[in-house]
């Protein structure tokens, strides 16, 4: 019978469970990563079908969701989506409850922990005369290469046009928000809470500390160390230590801040000499 419409797809380690809705009857399709097995329908055993009887059917709805490349050995937990187009490659761990937008592109060897999201869209809208918003398609998509680690609930936005790209090597802690056309370089690690807005570029090998916020369109060098809490307004050259908002060289930082304790003192001796001198 044609099919009405796909009520479930599940994506397995070894193999893609979808369950349709057809005009006579409820059937399941089976599929290896190498390819068909089986059509079965409630009570049934596998039946292997060619490629050319899978092609006769004419199925769309179920070959777009079959159009998902799954390397060797990667690991896929229950309640995963992975959308249409995507590609995992091999050794890839996934943790319950991570979604994988259309589109993106996973490398070898990667960790993805419980709740992480892939490819949502960028925040794009652009304001009306009418004082609302319209928004801004997010035509893009992510791309992360091997071996990255991201942590718990991190999002990484997809490109408004191009890609999000994570590089090989990067870590991400849990909670961490990357916006549409950011580049991570290699071997950078972020702690919890991180926000970069769009179209930032990170260099390599830099460590930014929790609740580090990068404002937009800037660029920041190789080997950069950021303090928590520090705020990047502009562009930031390499091989440097930042800490503070607006952030500044750690050293001054500190300096910085022992005069902001006396100022309390620096105040009361100021309003004593005032008075003095009347």
């Amino acid at each position: 019978g044609d099919v009405e419409k796909v009520v479930e797809v599940k994506i397995f380690p070894s193999y893609v469970y979808i369950k349709m809705v057809m005009t006579d009857e409820s059937w399941h399709a089976v599929r290896n990563i190498t390819g068909v097995t089986g059509f079965v329908g409630p009570g049934s055993r596998p039946t292997p079908l060619s490629d050319a009887e899978v092609e006769a059917l004419n199925i769309e709805e179920v070959k777009v969701r079959l159009a998902v490349n799954v390397g060797d050995n990667v690991q896929i937990y229950p309640q995963c989506y992975i959308g249409d187009n995507v590609t995992i490659g091999e050794g890839t761990k996934i943790y319950p409850g991570v979604k994988i937008y259309e589109g993106c592109k996973i490398g070898k060897n990667c960790i993805f922990h419980a709740g992480v999201v892939i490819g949502a869209d960028g925040f794009g809208f652009a304001p009306k005369e009418d004082g609302t918003f319209a928004k801004i398609p997010q035509l893009g998509n992510v791309i992360i290469e091997d071996n990255v680690e991201i942590g718990a609930n991190t999002c990484i936005d997809r490109a408004t046009m191009g890609s999000t790209r994570i590089h090989a090597g990067v870590k991400l802690d849990n909670l961490i928000q990357v916006a549409h056309n950011v580049e991570i370089g290699e071997n950078t690690v972020m702690a919890a809470q991180v926000g970069v807005a769009g179209s930032t570029k990170v260099g390599a090998n830099c460590m930014v500390g929790g609740q580090v916020g990068f404002a937009g369109h800037i660029t920041v060098g190789d080997n950069v160390l950021i303090g928590a809490q520090s705020g990047i307004p502009s562009n930031v050259a390499g091989n440097c230590r930042l800490m503070g908002y607006p952030a500044t060289d750690a050293k001054e930082f500190a300096r910085q801040t022992v005069y902001i304790k006396n100022l309390s003192k620096l105040n009361e001796r100021v309003s004593n000499l005032e008075k003095n001198q009347k």
